[in-house]
């Protein structure tokens, strides 16, 4: 942030009119010293209001994906009711596409061959086969997406969707 930019902030946190009238500041037995602690006192008010006056930003609604199926939408609706996280969604879509929780990553690796990552946040069956493996992962949607927020929410970076997760906002309406 530039010193203009603070600067600017800070008048206009600091104005005439929260002092009170001209005849308060001359009134005062050693104007300089009376007047700093003045601006003090009503600064630091002013940035409690400001504390207390903002909120965390919180969707109220599911959010939509744009120009894809009523599956894939379910997908969403499932995921966002688990999570309530835009950085969840945002994720898989960077990680699986197109939400189909059967896929396979159409990843190739240096030894020519296609990468063993599988569902709708494509999960390496190197790493987490006691959940890929497990007969519920590829018959039910609303078990699969649980167990990939359990591993979401502890790190969220072991998915390399998350590094380009912004990259998709471009599909949904938050």
């Amino acid at each position: 942030m530039s010193k203009l930019a603070i600067i600017a902030i800070f008048l206009s946190l600091v104005t005439l009119p929260m002092w009170g009238s001209k005849a308060d500041l001359t009134s005062m037995s050693n104007g300089y010293e009376d007047y700093s602690s003045e601006i003090g006192l009503r600064f630091g008010d002013k940035l409690r209001e400001a504390q207390l006056e903002s909120q965390p930003w919180v969707i109220t609604h599911t959010p939509q994906l744009i120009n894809h199926s009523k599956e894939q939408q379910a997908i969403v609706d499932y995921a966002w009711e688990v999570s309530h996280s835009k950085d969840f969604l945002l994720t898989l879509k960077a990680e699986n596409g197109t939400f189909d929780p059967k896929r396979q990553s159409d990843y190739i690796n240096k030894w020519g061959k296609r990468e063993d990552s599988w569902g709708v946040c494509q999960l390496h069956r190197k790493w987490n086969a006691h959940i890929v493996d497990d007969p519920r992962f590829f018959s039910g949607v609303p078990w699969q997406i649980r167990k990939c927020w359990e591993k979401f929410s502890i790190n969220p970076n072991l998915f390399m969707g998350y590094k380009k997760r912004f990259r998709e906002t471009k599909h949904f309406i938050f």
